[in-house]
């Protein structure tokens, strides 16, 4: 009879069993490389719109050369009820 040694390894894992789990790891990682690219390419773009919203919405106040008194006046009233005006009845 034969004693076993450390090296012996119980039959259970021997032959493709093995390599499908090898395979179905390499998908596995192969898929999680793909979405992480993919999440960080989306992020990328993401990232690149802030940076030009950022540097676009400052230069919007500057166009025609006038800075932002235009959008921060307050909307102009009717010609007739400025405050001082004198009020016209007719149109003689």
């Amino acid at each position: 009879m034969t004693v076993p040694t450390t090296n012996d390894k119980p039959a259970v894992h021997c032959g493709g069993e093995d390599r499908g789990h090898r395979a179905g790891n390499r998908v596995v990682v192969a898929a999680g490389a793909f979405a992480g690219h993919a999440t960080m390419s989306i992020g990328m773009l993401v990232h690149e719109l802030s940076v030009l919203v950022a540097i676009v919405n400052p230069m919007r106040l500057f166009v025609g050369g006038v800075s932002a008194p235009h959008i921060t006046r307050r909307p102009r009233r009717a010609r007739g009820s400025e405050p001082g005006f004198p009020i016209r009845r007719s149109n003689r």
